[in-house]
């Protein structure tokens, strides 16, 4: 049986080679054409099949600090962007403590680049960015602290961890974000909009 190593593939169509040895691995990157068709077809699918949220980020340059402490007196933030994101099912638990009872949630959102790379947002998300998803009557008691029952409110969430997700082939280039949220009854997410302590 011949030898058949990877130069004798025909991948033009799809990828670029750049390390094509015969005695070594080749490596293949994507053409930018099908970096665009892994783009349209992430942000179609997450169009379809995803929610509705809004997006706050906080302006580091304009935000008002203590000069000795170097805390936050006043936080500026730009927003709310509404992205379609999919959002993996919230889980929540309990805590009971000498304080008090505490409930905290803890997920997953998934916003393609795509999207924030054509909305107004100056930067890519990062971590102590605010979340809102699920405005909706169901999650009403659950908003703006516990047992307030406010209106569409919805639920408020912390970034508290932000990377890119989905590189096609094990490729540098990503196709989404993925961000880790979690939300404290104790301290909620929508104080810190309100500039509140």
């Amino acid at each position: 049986m011949a030898r058949r190593d990877c130069c004798d593939l025909n991948w033009k169509d799809f990828l670029v080679r750049t390390n094509c040895n015969p005695k070594d691995a080749c490596t293949f990157e994507l053409n930018k054409e099908c970096e665009e068709l892994f783009d349209i077809w992430n942000e179609e699918h997450t169009e379809v099949a995803g929610t509705d949220i809004d997006y706050w980020i906080q302006d580091l340059v304009k935000t008002k600090r203590d000069p000795l402490y170097n805390e936050p007196t006043e936080r500026i933030w730009a927003g709310p962007f509404r992205f379609k994101a999919l959002v993996k099912l919230p889980q929540n638990e309990y805590e009971a403590r000498e304080e008090g009872a505490r409930e905290l949630w803890t997920g997953q959102i998934f916003i393609p680049r795509l999207a924030i790379e054509n909305s107004n947002m100056e930067q890519w998300p990062k971590i102590g960015d605010v979340i809102r998803i699920w405005s909706l009557p169901f999650y009403d008691q659950d908003a703006m602290g516990v047992d307030q029952n406010i209106p569409n409110a919805g639920l408020y969430f912390d970034v508290i961890q932000t990377q890119g997700e989905g590189h096609p082939l094990d490729n540098p280039s990503f196709t989404r974000f993925q961000l880790d949220v979690k939300r404290r009854t104790e301290f909620t997410p929508e104080r810190r909009l309100l500039n509140q302590t």
